[in-house]
C-alpha cells in the first residue's frame, strides 16, 4: 500500500495479483478486486494465508504420523523376527 495514501494504487493491485496465485489464491475478475475496500482485500489474503498455514501444518502432522508408524511397523516386524528365531 503506498504510504502517500490509503489506497491501493493499481500498480500495488498488479503486483498482488501477480503474486497471490502461487499462495493458491485466484480471482475471479480484476475488476472485483478493485472495486473492494483495502479492509475486505487485506481479510480475504490474511484468511488464505492462514488456511494456507493450517494445510501446511496439518500435512507435516501427517508426515510425522507416518514415520511413527513406519517405524512401530519395522520394530514389530523385527521383533517378530526375534521370536521366531
Amino acid at each position: 500500500m503506498s504510504k502517500t495514501h490509503n489506497k491501493w494504487t493499481s500498480e500495488e493491485i498488479q503486483t498482488l495479483l501477480q503474486y497471490l496465485p502461487i499462495f493458491g489464491i485466484k480471482f475471479k475478475l480484476y475488476t472485483t478486486v478493485i472495486s473492494r475496500p483495502e479492509s475486505q482485500i487485506k481479510s480475504f489474503y490474511y484468511n488464505n494465508l492462514q488456511r494456507i498455514r493450517a494445510s501446511e501444518q496439518r500435512d507435516a502432522e501427517a508426515q510425522e504420523n507416518r514415520l511413527i508408524s513406519g517405524s512401530l511397523v519395522e520394530l514389530m516386524r523385527l521383533a517378530v523376527v526375534d521370536i521366531q528365531e
